[in-house]
């Protein structure tokens, strides 16, 4: 073997040395980078959560909830904006109190808020008519309650002294005219006719005064096997047969 050669091969053994001296701390120091908290970053003010919810303080209520924490809970997690009902039974017996306090709630932290006005409202059964303008139990099954020109008459009193008590509120951004008018509720599995929401819809645009969205809502069926999940009355061999088209809605 030339000298040449055998100087070669010397400087080949040595960089092959120093790379395994510095390869061999560092793979017995590495696993411990695993156990290592990582390194804390700096982050801005979380954006608000571009997705809304509902909120029902008769809900809250029946979960042992008091509705006040409930409700200032959900204003901490920054929802695009909350939808609250006017339970036109409730406020029949007990006033505005319990709503007057969410919608100054809301405003005071700046929580935009949609209104549910009118005969339907958010959770079972869905028709909050105080008995003292309508015993719903006497209307027929199915029934449109519209039919019913004293209802009628009831109906846009209560909306049009709702309107005018929240229409100021900066945080309101928007009307929902009653909550799926169209879909059959309740025990009598009860419904409203574009007709009549078409006149409440009138009312509303005419008393706001600031050009508010005005809503509309529907319930359809997207999944049978979830809807049946969240029946009420269990497994119903004729819905999924298709005989039975809104009994989601029960």
């Amino acid at each position: 073997m030339t000298l040449p050669r055998i100087q070669s091969l010397v400087r080949q053994r040595r960089v092959q040395a120093l790379a395994i001296a510095m390869i061999v701390p560092f793979l017995a120091i590495a696993p411990f980078h695993l156990f290592m908290p990582a390194p804390v970053k700096a982050h801005g003010v979380a954006p608000p959560v571009q997705v809304g919810i509902s909120f029902s303080p008769v809900r809250a209520g029946y979960l042992g909830l008091d509705y006040r924490s409930a409700f200032k809970r959900l204003e901490a997690m920054h929802f695009r904006v909350i939808r609250l009902s006017t339970y036109w039974d409730q406020v029949d017996t007990e006033g505005y109190d319990q709503l007057d306090w969410l919608m100054n709630e809301a405003q005071r932290a700046r929580q935009p808020i949609v209104l549910t006005v009118g005969m339907k409202a958010l959770g079972w059964p869905e028709f909050y008519v105080p008995a003292s303008v309508t015993d719903l139990t006497t209307l027929n099954q199915g029934q449109d309650v519209a039919s019913d020109a004293s209802l009628r008459a009831a109906t846009l009193a209560f909306v049009e002294a709702t309107v005018l008590r929240y229409r100021d509120n900066p945080t309101l951004v928007g009307w929902q005219i009653e909550n799926e008018p169209f879909n059959r509720a309740g025990p009598q599995r009860l419904w409203i006719d574009a007709g009549f929401l078409r006149d409440e819809i009138s009312s509303v645009r005419q008393l706001d005064g600031h050009h508010r969205r005005l809503i509309v809502n529907a319930f359809s069926h997207f999944n049978l096997v979830f809807d049946q999940a969240s029946a009420r009355q269990g497994f119903d061999l004729r819905q999924w047969l298709g005989f039975d088209a809104d009994s989601a809605e029960r």
